[in-house]
């Protein structure tokens, strides 16, 4: 039976087309390798729309937390900017 591998690292994400033999809830037989569905490297989904989902929402969690730390340093640095020397 057909499933869809989707892998993401920080540069490139991909849904590839793979045959597996087995599948339960938490694995699936791949050459008669048991893997699990779902793990950091490689995630396997029945369908590629599933497997975009996932993917998607993966960059948008990856993009939402670049955002907040583009906050963090852009008020970092505003009040670097405002800081003024103490004279005694």
């Amino acid at each position: 039976m057909k499933f869809y591998k989707a892998q993401r690292n920080p540069w490139r994400a991909e849904i590839k087309e793979v045959e597996v033999e087995r599948a339960t809830d938490k694995s699936v037989w791949i050459r008669g390798q048991r893997n699990a569905r779902f793990n950091s490297g490689e995630n396997y989904f029945p369908t590629w729309e599933e497997a975009k989902i996932f993917l998607l929402a993966g960059a948008n969690r990856n993009q939402a937390r670049h955002r907040a730390s583009v906050l963090r340093s852009e008020k970092l640095l505003g009040e670097i900017r405002a800081l003024t020397e103490v004279t005694e």
